[in-house]
């Protein structure tokens, strides 16, 4: 039987308080040229989580290289767009490494149950 190859991945980011409703407006409506450049690089069962100023994604990735799929959504216009506008909701950042400019942390999974 061949082993399932999808990876998961979990991040978490800090929305400025003053931010929240305008980060949940815009994941309201997600514009489908940038859910489709997910879809275009193997991610599926995306999903993004908050509870009070913090956010957490959630996605499952499937294709062949998740960096190199990395490289090409970050080069991609509409998710440039869109993660500029969500951007500004953001606070810099959880993580060990605030010099790193990134907002988004990623988690270590723990536990997992298919």
């Amino acid at each position: 039987m061949p082993q399932n190859t999808t990876q998961r991945y979990t991040k978490a980011v800090r929305i400025k308080p003053e931010m929240i409703s305008e980060y949940k407006r815009l994941h309201t409506d997600v514009w489908p040229e940038v859910t489709k450049a997910l879809m275009q690089v193997g991610i599926s069962n995306y999903s993004l989580f908050v509870i009070g100023d913090l956010a957490v994604e959630y996605l499952e990735y499937s294709g062949g290289d998740f960096e190199e799929n990395l490289a090409i959504m970050e080069n991609n216009e509409a998710i440039k767009r869109w993660e500029a506008i969500c951007d500004k909701c953001c606070l810099l950042p959880i993580t060990d490494n605030p010099d790193s400019g990134e907002f988004w942390t990623s988690m270590e999974e723990i536990f997992h149950l298919d």
